[in-house]
């Protein structure tokens, strides 16, 4: 019960919280990616996942991106693979695989939600990445696969 509350109070905090450029970046298909930072969608090049169905991304509140996931790995600014940040307990198959959402208590911390497969013991997991780390491209702390639900 306490985890669903924390869920819940982090999740009212993002929708509470005023975005400004902070999805500017998407992340979809086959390497495939729009950057809306100019107003005018351009194709994102660089992007290294194949994604059927749900993504995430998150910028900075100026536009520049920050890091994307498919639920199973998560790639930096860079394109490359974040320290630690795969096996996480997405799916390719689920609708959204994860979602991306502030730690309310330090703006350097991100919470990455993850659903496993339908019927899958994983369930509802999450992982903390730390934008301080890996020389500010961030990194999956040890707060990794945290069960929440299943």
């Amino acid at each position: 019960m306490k985890r669903l509350i924390l869920v819940a109070s982090v999740l009212s905090f993002a929708i509470l919280s005023q975005a400004q450029k902070e999805t500017d970046h998407w992340f979809f298909g086959t390497s495939a990616g729009m950057d809306f930072n100019s107003g005018t969608p351009i194709q994102e090049v660089g992007a290294v996942f194949s994604m059927n169905e749900g993504s995430a991304a998150l910028s900075t509140s100026s536009g520049s991106l920050r890091f994307y996931t498919d639920g199973m790995q998560i790639w930096n600014a860079n394109h490359a693979n974040m320290p630690n940040g795969t096996g996480l307990l997405g799916n390719v198959s689920s609708t959204q695989s994860a979602i991306i959402v502030p730690n309310p208590s330090n703006l350097n911390e991100y919470y990455v939600f993850c659903v496993a497969a339908d019927g899958d013991t994983a369930g509802f997991t999450y992982s903390i990445v730390d934008m301080t780390l890996d020389g500010g491209l961030g990194d999956v702390t040890a707060t990794k696969n945290i069960f929440v639900e299943g």
